[in-house]
């Protein structure tokens, strides 16, 4: 399975950080009783409905876009945020979903182009919209561009730069031609991912019917394996990738910047996200289903843990940058990566020791 995988990940594009998890290979007489069902749990509460909603705000602010460039007078985009804030969380509660169709035709870059330290993304935007290049006007032309001109954070730029003026000059109509491409673009990949799950013989066949003709999963064990991975993964990268990133690790210099979502306020917002999502998955798996006495702790301990986490992130209603400069804002910010790794600990050791999936090391003891 993880060779399959790892060929695929080579295919679209993508890199893995080699902190992630590592999952050892499914030995066929472990018992496979426990994960019964997990595929169907997670296709029908966790994957289905949450690329469904995607779809459905990426074509709301596709059609939102259009609507406020069609207006005539000169006007900033902060009318969008609203239905960017919607889409932006959106994804973020599917952000660490490295699988399945998602992976294919460079869909996950198309969509979020990040981390890109280097600003190679903003660079290209900057670049496009200085030159005025009519490509935004063709479709299948715009598509074949860098993915840094097509995903979230291209839109993001695009409406809320700090500088951005949507008007009748030559400049902000083409700042409304190119978000309008974004826009629809978004909504295309948005679709056909929803279009992929949707089917019943896409990858949710590969999911529901593991066996060792199955080119990816020989058991439901690995397809739990899978879902496990997403969940370590996932609570490793908002500790180490971004929560650590912003607040400055082992004093380091604080780079709030770095972090999603920062230009339109929202950086916040899309990690409370990220952890509903990573909620959302845990529970649609049931994991925690049938556990031994000693480790029952574990049905109270880690929901217990995912709430503490939303409520130390509701609290902040302030941009990642104030909230790292503000000292009390920034406690709450170090808390919430304590708890990130509690939970990180709870899933990837205790939980994960207790229905015997085996990682090759713990994802969370280095970077």
């Amino acid at each position: 399975m993880r060779s399959f995988l790892n060929a695929c990940l080579v295919a679209s594009g993508l890199v893995l950080s080699s902190a992630f998890i590592v999952i050892q290979p499914y030995r066929a007489d472990a018992a496979e009783g426990r994960f019964a069902g997990v595929a169907d749990r997670v296709l029908d509460g966790y994957l289905r409905p949450g690329y469904r909603a995607l779809e459905e705000d990426a074509g709301r602010m596709a059609d939102d876009v259009a609507a406020f460039c069609a207006a005539s007078e000169t006007i900033a985009p902060q009318a969008l945020k609203d239905r960017f804030a919607r889409l932006a969380r959106s994804w973020s509660r599917l952000e660490f979903v490295r699988f399945g169709p998602v992976i294919a035709g460079h869909r996950y870059e198309r969509l979020f182009f990040w981390p890109d330290v280097k600003g190679r993304g903003l660079r290209q935007v900057r670049r496009l919209m200085k030159a005025r290049d009519a490509v935004v006007d063709d479709p299948a032309a715009y598509r074949k561009k860098s993915v840094a001109l097509q995903g979230l954070q291209a839109l993001e730029y695009v409406l809320f730069d700090g500088k951005a003026v949507f008007g009748p000059d030559e400049a902000g109509q083409y700042r409304c031609r190119l978000a309008m491409r974004i826009a629809a673009g978004i909504h295309d990949t948005a679709s056909s991912l929803r279009a992929d799950w949707d089917s019943d013989d896409g990858y949710a066949r590969l999911m529901n019917n593991p066996g060792p003709d199955n080119p990816v999963y020989r058991s439901e064990k690995e397809v739990a394996q899978e879902l496990i991975t997403v969940l370590v993964s996932g609570l490793e990268a908002i500790r180490d990738r971004k929560v650590l990133v912003a607040l400055g690790r082992d004093g380091a210099t604080p780079k709030p910047k770095r972090l999603p979502f920062r230009r339109s306020g929202l950086a916040i917002e899309a990690l409370a996200a990220n952890l509903d999502g990573l909620a959302e998955l845990y529970r649609a798996a049931g994991f925690d289903r049938d556990l031994k006495q000693n480790d029952q702790w574990l049905q109270q301990g880690i929901p217990f843990e995912f709430r503490n986490a939303d409520r130390a992130l509701s609290s902040l209603q302030m941009s990642i940058e104030n909230a790292v400069a503000d000292k009390d804002a920034a406690e709450r910010l170090r808390y919430v990566s304590v708890v990130v790794d509690t939970l990180g600990e709870a899933i990837g050791v205790d939980l994960s020791t207790a229905i015997d999936l085996k990682a090759g090391f713990n994802a969370l003891d280095g970077d």
